[in-house]
């Protein structure tokens, strides 16, 4: 702002000298200073007269109409909407963040000290959670395309360690999810190797018929989660001879069931104790219910397993995780999950949170934001939000962006020509132009004017 605007501004000022102020020539008082000299010749003294007693009033008012419309306070500016970038819906806010986290655009990876790499069954778990939310399209098939060319490696077929009835089930679901096949999926039949990995075989013992594990000793890794994702890419299947391996599947995990209480362990049962698991529940009610089953006991447990403040416990700790699988589970048995939803909104990251955690969903919300646990509570959070069970998801119908947590603005107060902001009158407003300057200059205008009008008269009077 010129130095002036410290004091009373000029004329020059208001008018439109100035940046920032009215557009040049856009007053009376710049052609009343543009005006040029008069001479003896030009005007007769009469006239002159004459010009003092007319012109100048009616200048001297134009431009005090000027200054008064100016001393207008600004309208406030619109308030901030919700647009197509941005959502005050939880599920696809979160998805927002998500997407803003993908390396290169299709996966994401896991990191140890500097060291990260591509994982796999986390940016398959970020599919479904985009598909749920119906937002994030491109992505989505961006990460499809990736776990296709790298299915390979996530399978274990190069390491000596596969292949894993796991990975195949992951990956058949992502491609029953996003439209894909799963029988030409990154070049394999997804579903008919999964099924060569059922027992019997050479690696299983008679009670494990119906259960999915390779033949090395630790069976790939084989569990009740993995059991159930195959049950659920098997039933989903187009195939008759994919559907006919669940029943036996359904039975097996059936008989994994703890009693009395009617939850799932994680692992498969052995001769020890059976202690109930959140998360393999949650998977088991979803794989029993696709299979035909009625689960009642394993949902019966599960609801009574949610905690007072609605989130569900997993690793000893309540968490969002758990709590999107509960709630998936829940949903797809016809139960409420209100409570369990609100707990996971008390987790997300609001707009008082930094930028770039916006959206997110944190894993437990007893510590300080961490990026690496909320890339993995994030997905399954936005499971709960949706309430879709793996059965029925599908990628169909999601727009290619994905919008951010919508935000209101802080607006930023405009320069005060009145000191600082504790030296202010409480009556003036902190933005638009300042009266107080303008009414002086328009008191001096007024006085200017009467003194020439004063002036004239007794010039005529002597005359």
């Amino acid at each position: 702002m010129p130095a002036s605007a410290h004091g009373s501004m000029s004329t020059a000022e208001v008018c439109g000298r100035s940046p920032g102020a009215l557009p040049a020539r856009s007053c009376a008082c710049d052609g009343l200073q543009a005006h040029p000299q008069e001479t003896e010749s030009a005007l007769s003294r009469l006239s002159r007269r004459a010009f003092a007693l007319t012109t100048v009033p009616f200048v001297l008012a134009a431009c005090l109409a000027v200054l008064m419309a100016a001393a207008r306070p600004a309208a406030a500016a619109a308030p901030d909407i919700v647009t197509p970038a941005s959502t005050t819906d939880p599920g696809k806010a979160a998805a927002g963040w998500l997407t803003g986290q993908f390396t290169s655009g299709d996966h994401l990876e896991s990191c140890f000290g500097a060291d990260c790499f591509p994982d796999y069954g986390l940016t398959a778990d970020a599919v479904f959670g985009l598909a749920s939310a119906k937002v994030g399209g491109t992505t989505t098939t961006r990460a499809a395309s990736y776990l296709g060319a790298n299915a390979a490696a996530y399978i274990g077929a190069t390491d000596g360690t596969g292949p894993y009835a796991g990975s195949y089930a992951k990956l058949a679901l992502v491609a029953e999810v996003t439209g894909g096949n799963p029988a030409a999926f990154g070049g394999v039949d997804l579903l008919a190797e999964l099924r060569a990995l059922q027992c019997p075989h050479a690696g299983c013992t008679t009670a494990e018929a119906g259960a999915f594990k390779n033949t090395l000793p630790e069976g790939g890794f084989a569990n009740d989660v993995t059991q159930s994702l195959a049950i659920l890419a098997l039933s989903r299947s187009v195939r008759a001879a994919d559907r006919a391996a669940v029943p036996a599947a359904a039975a097996f995990l059936g008989r994994q069931r703890c009693a009395p209480s009617g939850g799932f362990p994680t692992f498969f049962r052995t001769t020890g104790p059976c202690t109930s698991d959140v998360d393999a529940t949650s998977f088991a009610v979803q794989a029993l219910l696709a299979a035909g089953k009625r689960p009642t006991a394993a949902v019966n447990w599960l609801a009574a397993a949610r905690q007072p403040g609605g989130g569900f416990i997993g690793n000893g700790v309540v968490n969002a995780n758990s709590t999107g699988l509960a709630i998936q589970a829940l949903a797809a048995a016809g139960r409420s999950t209100g409570p369990a939803q609100a707990f996971i909104a008390t987790l997300q990251m609001r707009c008082s949170a930094p930028v770039a955690a916006r959206g997110a969903i944190s894993y437990d919300g007893t510590a300080k934001f961490k990026t690496a646990t909320a890339l993995r509570a994030t997905p399954q959070g936005i499971l709960g939000f949706t309430r879709i069970p793996l059965v029925g998801l599908t990628a169909a119908g999601a727009v290619p962006g994905a919008p951010k947590l919508a935000c209101a603005a802080v607006p930023t107060p405009a320069p005060s020509v009145l000191g600082s902001q504790a030296d202010r009158t409480p009556e003036l407003a902190t933005t638009g132009t300042q009266v107080r300057p303008l009414l002086a200059t328009g008191t001096l205008l007024i006085l200017l004017g009467t003194g020439l009008v004063t002036a004239a008269r007794r010039r005529r009077g002597t005359a």
